[in-house]
């Protein structure tokens, strides 16, 4: 392993986000990875769960921003499919196909990382006739500041798809026959 890379667990420690808490959580994603929580998750991947101590443990069965798993995989599926789901009740037709049932034995093989790459752009298409300024680009071998990218993007998005639901009102398209 390289020492910026993300390593790949096919573990789901925090379990799968549902619409309703992306709802509640007001669009949850990690954009804040860093090579220090790289280094965290390589120092702790080397023991053994029961020779970890109190607070490592802690950190352990928390948010493991320094490597990318089933949950992580999981979010960003899930977010594609309720930015698709919101821009589909605006009026906008978007296709999107992602894996929201990635599970512990689950790997990520290409054609599954170029669908995220291949559903963001679409989602973004959608909302602005772009393919916007990031593309997830090479997934193959996941970097903290790829993931951290890919995330951000579908943030950006979500901020977007909000401006725009606010928009409507400004330009008298609130109400139907109000104008």
């Amino acid at each position: 392993m390289r020492f910026k890379d993300i390593e790949i667990y096919p573990n789901d420690w925090l379990g799968t986000i549902t619409h309703s808490d992306m709802m509640a959580n007001d669009f949850p994603v990690i954009v804040d990875r860093t090579e220090e929580d790289v280094r965290m998750i390589s120092t702790l991947n080397k023991k053994r769960y029961d020779d970890l101590t109190p607070e490592q443990k802690k950190e352990w069965n928390g948010v493991v921003k320094g490597a990318y798993n089933a949950s992580d995989m999981n979010r960003v599926g899930q977010a594609e499919q309720y930015l698709a789901e919101l821009l589909h009740e605006a009026g906008y037709t978007v296709n999107v196909t992602p894996k929201t049932d990635w599970k512990m034995e689950d790997f990520p093989y290409l054609p599954q990382l170029i669908q995220i790459r291949s559903d963001s752009m679409s989602i973004n298409r959608a909302m602005s006739g772009t393919t916007g300024s990031f593309h997830p680009g090479a997934l193959i071998r996941l970097g903290f500041e790829t993931a951290n990218k890919i995330e951000q993007y579908l943030l950006e998005a979500y901020k977007n798809f909000q401006l725009m639901q606010r928009g409507y009102y400004y330009s008298g398209e609130l109400f139907s026959g109000e104008v």
